[in-house]
């Protein structure tokens, strides 16, 4: 569970300390090592969505995410607020049931959802499925992979807490590729992964029993049938 300092600053790291205490058999003294310390990142993705035929970025589009692509299980988010009253959405996978945990993200009024403390030294993949579309627009056919890779250092081949270029996100249905239009690594913080998804615009279809089409095949076919008729009269003139 993130620690509030995590949520104003939006640290991304925590570190880890370990200690041996032990007796000896020969004097009743404990004895304690040195602290063993080690930094543990995690990572994050910032999602935008936006509508297909213009720049407009939709709020009110729902997400679940799923640790793999067939579970029905989806993943608990504890939802918080930055010191700037942006909800970030950050992973909490103890109890399902923790007060304030939802299993349902949506993009705000700017368009966006942000979820953090990913483990991302795995590289395995997250898979994000939209779950409701905004008002005119329609769900895509299938999910998406998120893959976090952490980076590693040169010099010791330990993380580091940035993403490395291996990251990526892709759609699991061919149908809804159109719709992944920029993945990168974000410039100012290295352990976010940033994603502008398109939504697909509703179609239009007749109503049942209404008019439809059939009025413009009628004035089409009366159309052609009067340049038709005009053309007999001249004929018939000019013999």
């Amino acid at each position: 569970l993130p620690t509030s300092d995590m949520v104003s600053t939006g640290t991304m790291n925590g570190t880890n300390s370990a200690t041996l205490s032990y007796n000896t058999s020969a004097a009743d003294t404990r004895f304690t090592t040195t602290a063993s310390n080690t930094t543990v990142y995690t990572y994050g993705l910032k999602l935008t969505k936006f509508g297909s035929l213009s720049d407009e970025k939709l709020a009110g589009a729902k997400f679940q995410v799923f640790a793999d692509a067939v579970s029905t299980d989806a993943m608990s988010f504890i939802p918080l607020k930055d010191t700037s009253g942006n909800i970030i959405y950050y992973q909490y996978t103890t109890d399902a049931n923790a007060s304030g945990a939802v299993t349902e993200i949506e993009t705000g009024d700017d368009g966006t959802f942000q979820i953090r403390g990913i483990d991302a030294a795995s590289n395995k993949s997250l898979y994000i499925q939209e779950t409701v579309a905004p008002a005119g627009y329609k769900v895509p056919s299938g999910r998406f992979a998120a893959t976090l890779a952490s980076d590693k250092s040169a010099t010791d081949g330990e993380h580091n807490g940035k993403l490395s270029n291996m990251s990526s996100f892709t759609a699991q249905q061919a149908a809804d590729t159109p719709l992944v239009q920029k993945v990168s690594v974000d410039d100012a913080n290295l352990w976010q992964l940033d994603v502008e998804l398109n939504n697909a615009n509703t179609h239009v279809l007749p109503t049942t029993g209404g008019m439809g089409t059939v009025l413009f095949a009628v004035v089409g076919v009366a159309l052609m049938a009067a340049a038709a008729g005009a053309f007999v009269v001249v004929r018939r003139r000019r013999q």
